[in-house]
């Protein structure tokens, strides 16, 4: 069960998605939007993804009692340091980051005294970015880590995951360190390796690119700032994937050389078979 009143912190795709995922879920819930952008706030009551909205942080937080954090990464910490001062004692505050080990590590620093955090990450988006990108079902059938820590309270990661169960989601609880580890692999690496690849195909060859080499580069038109926050609070992790990364390539360079071509074929065998066994989310 999840509260009546809830603000949405920061108005774009994954910010107005939920909104408007809340209010076709649960239209009789109130959703309160916080942007600093008037225009955001005026598109997102149009489009009916809240039922009010506002530029003042501490306006929008003072009466909900559940909080989303839908903004980039490295500016969470000190949004929930501020929530903190102006929401009621008990609400509940969640965010959408797609790292999680910094941020808690930063939050903790704070002291909460009213709020409780449970940090969460839909495994859900897009390359585009923006308001008007935002889409009621983009996180249908979406996995979305709840993070749990030693000191995480029950009844608000209760809270959170029954939120994310409402707008068609399902919840998979981690810790922190489980979901850099995680994010690294399937997400944050596949970043690196597209951009990697559009920025090595030579750009005389670009204008012949088909299919094959759209799908593989296409989150590659992700927002690169946004990006680089990501990046930055997950190196570690990021490196040791690289690193395997990087082996494989070496590999493949090896089996090239030697014309190994059983072995060459035992891979692309290996990666059709696995390829194949993942499904898409859930409609």
């Amino acid at each position: 069960m999840i509260p009546r009143n809830i603000a949405i912190v920061g108005l774009g795709l994954m910010g107005g998605s939920l909104g408007l995922a809340l209010r076709k879920r649960k239209p009789g819930l109130r959703v309160i939007g916080i942007s600093r952008s008037k225009k955001n706030i005026r598109a997102a009551l149009r489009k009916k993804m809240i039922t009010e909205g506002t530029t003042s942080l501490a306006e929008g937080v003072k009466s909900a009692d559940l909080i989303v954090i839908a903004t980039p990464v490295q500016i969470i910490p000190a949004l929930v340091a501020t929530i903190d001062m102006f929401a009621k004692a008990g609400a509940v505050v969640t965010d959408v980051g797609s790292t999680k080990g910094e941020i808690l590590k930063n939050i903790r620093r704070f002291r909460l005294k009213n709020i409780r955090f449970v940090g969460s990450h839909p495994m859900a988006g897009s390359h585009k970015t923006g308001l008007e990108a935002a889409e009621a079902d983009l996180y249908k059938g979406a996995c979305v880590f709840v993070v749990r820590g030693k000191d995480t309270n029950a009844k608000a990661l209760s809270v959170i995951s029954s939120l994310w169960r409402t707008v068609g989601s399902y919840v998979k609880t981690v810790s922190a360190d489980e979901h850099d580890k995680i994010a690294a692999s399937v997400s944050q690496l596949p970043h690196l390796i597209a951009s990697a690849l559009v920025n090595t195909v030579p750009a005389k060859a670009l204008p012949f690119a088909a299919s094959g080499f759209r799908d593989t580069t296409r989150i590659a038109q992700g927002d690169p700032e946004l990006w680089l926050d990501i990046i930055r609070t997950n190196r570690a992790n990021l490196i040791s994937e690289l690193n395997r990364f990087t082996q494989k390539l070496e590999q493949f360079v090896r089996m090239l050389k030697r014309d190994q071509k059983k072995k060459f074929l035992a891979e692309l065998t290996r990666a059709k078979n696995i390829r194949s066994r993942i499904r898409a989310p859930k409609t």
